[in-house]
Order: structure tokens, then sequence, then C-alpha cells
């Protein structure tokens, strides 16, 4: 795809101190705002944070200021005081998650956390059953060692599933955002060290939040799961990690599917691994050996900043590639998985030179870092 130069909008601002408390307490009610327009309105009254950017966002990423109640807020249901059920709406419609918390979590350290998206099959389980899915995810994460991370299992996966509500899975992506948003004001997970796995239909939307918004984790771990979905959209992953796991007599979903996208992704650069098991199918031999990919995956938090990114996307619903923001396409597709992209965009940074390419888009936002370049001198 020959991408062309796009407008670029810039955004930046020159702060004093930031005041910690009111920052904090301020994110906690953004965060814990349900509707968009009210949302924006806290934005707007929060007004210059007090401070230089870079130093508000060192205050950020310690999290809100957590009232007292934050972990028991609306809808929450304690199955043996480990897991924790919370309810959220998107767009008017209810959804849910569960949560298991390590013992010595403290609400003023950044934890790490594993997303389990949901299975639709379990649409009918009452909950202590889809809670034993929590518990299956919190056994393997143990195994590898990751014994002080957060564990959250969603059921947005059995609500839009092909037999409920068949949203596009772009849609579906903010649905999943809107449920990182609600955490986010009960719990303080670290953003550098976010996680998703899943098999078979859970694996598919593994592959699928990275597509959408892989500047949001620190890698993924799709096992036995179908990969049509990623053709067309390999570039997506360019900086996130993927550690993929498959049984060679899979009958469900064929092997030949993950095996040509992760040779196709490790051509192009991505920091892939596969893992195939030669006689196993859909089933428990290749789901249990996740602790393996959890080991490797987190031996690297996000990169924040990477220099080349890329994104394929349908709708700029949710836009966001890492130090981009695609604000508006020339035309806008349906968001539905397996669709070609209506548009993209590729990014570079060489020294203080910022290249970008693109087709279908029409208007982006960038955002800089000190890290990124020397903002102090000219680009």
């Amino acid at each position: 795809m020959i991408r062309a130069p796009v407008l670029l909008l810039f955004a930046a601002a020159a702060l004093a101190a930031p005041d910690e408390k009111r920052i904090r307490t301020a994110l906690h009610a953004i965060l814990a705002e349900p509707k968009e327009a009210d949302r924006a309105k806290l934005i707007d009254a929060l007004g210059d944070g007090g401070g230089p950017l870079e130093e508000i966002e060192q205050v950020l990423r310690k999290g809100p200021l957590y009232p007292r109640d934050a972990a028991e807020g609306k809808g929450v249901v304690r199955i043996g005081g480990a897991a924790g059920g919370y309810a959220f709406t998107h767009d008017g419609e209810p959804y849910g998650y569960a949560v298991h918390v390590p013992s010595g979590y403290d609400p003023e350290k950044g934890s790490a956390l594993l997303l389990d998206p949901g299975h639709g099959t379990w649409a009918r389980m009452e909950l202590e059953e889809k809670l034993k899915g929590l518990d299956f995810y919190r056994n393997l994460a143990d195994s590898a060692g990751c014994r002080d991370w957060l564990v959250v299992r969603t059921e947005i996966v059995e609500r839009i599933g092909p037999d409920a509500r068949g949203l596009p899975e772009e849609e579906g992506n903010l649905i999943f955002q809107r449920m990182f948003r609600d955490l986010a004001t009960r719990y303080h997970f670290d953003p550098d060290r976010v996680y998703v796995t899943g098999l078979s239909q859970t694996g598919f939307w593994a592959w699928e939040l990275g597509l959408c918004r892989a500047d949001r984790f620190a890698g993924t771990a799709p096992m036995s799961a179908v990969t049509r979905q990623v053709t067309g959209l390999h570039a997506n992953l360019l900086a996130l990690p993927v550690y993929v796991l498959h049984g060679a007599k899979d009958a469900v979903c064929p092997v030949a599917q993950p095996r040509e996208t992760c040779s196709e992704l490790a051509r192009i650069g991505v920091p892939v691994r596969y893992r195939e098991f030669p006689n196993a199918g859909h089933d428990g031999n290749v789901w249990n050996a996740l602790p393996t990919a959890l080991e490797r995956l987190k031996e690297r938090p996000r990169e924040r900043y990477p220099r080349r990114v890329s994104k394929s996307l349908q709708t700029a619903k949710d836009g966001w590639c890492y130090w981009i923001r695609i604000d508006r396409l020339e035309d806008e597709g349906t968001g539905k998985a397996g669709q070609p992209p209506k548009a993209g965009i590729d990014g570079e940074i060489d020294g203080q030179t910022v290249r970008l390419f693109s087709d279908g888009v029409s208007r982006v936002t960038l955002c800089f870092a000190s890290e990124m370049m020397d903002l102090g001198k000219p680009s």
C-alpha cells in the first residue's frame, strides 16, 4: 500500500509544577464518569494540570487517588473474598467483568495485569461457573511466577459474539477500552505491563485487541485461534510481542493459519514466537503451556514510544497508534474483522525527523515526548 503525507495537528502545553493530589483526584472522577460529554467537561474543568506535561504524566502513572471504597463500587459481587465482579455500561448496554486480586495487593503500586476477554460459550453459565475460568488463568499465571498480577476475565465476548448482539469487532474493542477505564477507578494496574491471552474464540480476541490497540498492551498470547482476521493488518503489531501456541492436529482452528501468520509477522520484524505441539489438538495440551508464554512476555514491559509504528483500520472510532492518533478517514468501513482496511498510516522517528505516510487518512494528531526526541530543538 502506497501512503502519502497527511495533515498534521500538534498539541503542546507548558505548565507549572503539578498538584499531585488534585490531578489524581480529578483522574478518578474523569475515569469514573460513564458519559463522554460529562467526562469531557471534567477534563476541561481540570484546565491546566499545574505542571509540565511530562511531569503530569508521571503523576498520572501513579493511578487515581482511590476513595476508600473504590473496589466496592456499584455492581460488585464477592466470591470467596478473592474475586470481585463489576458492572459498567457502554452505549447504554451493561457489561461485566471479574477480578482476581492477589494477596498483598497494594493500591499505591501498579500491578501487572493479565486479561482474558471471556468466551461466548459461557453465556448461559451462572456467575460462580464463570469464575472457574478466572481460577484457570489465575493458576496458570501463578505457575509462570506472576503471583502478584491482577487477573481479569470479562463477559464482553459472550455479549457481542455471533449469537448475541453481533457488533463489529472494532466496536467491541471500544467496549474493552471502556472496561479498562472502569477497572482503573477500582484497581491500580501498571499500563506498561498489561497482557492479553485467550484460547479458541477468546484467542481470536487476543489477536483482535492487539490489532486494534497494540499500544495498550505489553504482549499478547493467542492459543488455538484462527488468524484470518490478521490478513492485511500484520504491521499493526510491529512493536507488540506476540507468543502463539497451537496444536498441529487442531481440527477446529486449522494450524495452517497461525503458521502462515507468524511467518509473515517474523518477516516484517514483529517480535513473535510460535510454539506448535505435534500431538495436540484443540485441547489442554496447548492451553496448559501458557506459563511458558507468560514467562517470556513478562521479560519486557510495553514499549511506550517505538520508532516505527503502523496502523491499518476501517474506522476512526479508536485511532490511537502509540504517538499517533488517527482522527479522521476519507471513508469509513463497517469495523468488522476480516474486511479490508479503509485506511492506514506508517510513522517513523529518525533523530529529529518524523516521517509519516498514509493512505485514506485525512487528519491526525501527533503526541511527542522527550524520550522520542529533543523537543527543544527544531524538527
